[in-house]
């Protein structure tokens, strides 16, 4: 995913919570495409995804030098929501923080809730991105 940068960082050479943030909404936006929710199905059904909550949990530290991936997998998905997580670990696999986020889908015409994507509780149900299927993964 990337190495943190001195300017990643803070006064004690901790990772700050808008480059966590910078981190995370790369790798949710990869993800999403991985799942098939791209700029291109985007286009063609006019079915977006908002983030309406995201809790963050700081499971350890990093500092400038440091290489970071992230993980991400599907939680949930029903109705016209869904939930990603998305932990953040060294290289050597020390984890950092996990990041969960709850998205509903919308019709970007009206604005409004629409229910997800077909592929999205598919996927959910299969299990398919769940932590033990991906461990290893960057």
């Amino acid at each position: 995913m990337g190495i943190l940068r001195p300017g990643d960082c803070d006064h004690t050479g901790a990772l700050t919570f808008d480059e966590l943030f910078r981190y995370v909404s790369y790798a949710s936006y990869d993800h999403h495409v991985s799942l098939g929710y791209s700029p291109q199905f985007i286009a063609q059904t006019g079915v977006g995804r908002m983030v309406v909550e995201m809790r963050t949990t700081w499971l350890g530290q990093a500092s400038a030098g440091m290489g970071i991936r992230s993980n991400s997998w599907l939680v949930h998905a029903q109705g016209k929501s869904f939930s990603t997580a998305h932990r953040l670990e060294t290289l050597s696999g020390t984890p950092i923080a996990l990041v969960e986020l709850c998205l509903v889908a919308v019709d970007m015409q009206s604005r409004r809730a629409t229910p997800v994507p077909d592929f999205l509780p598919a996927q959910a149900r299969a299990g398919a991105n769940t932590p033990e299927n991906i461990a290893g993964s960057a």
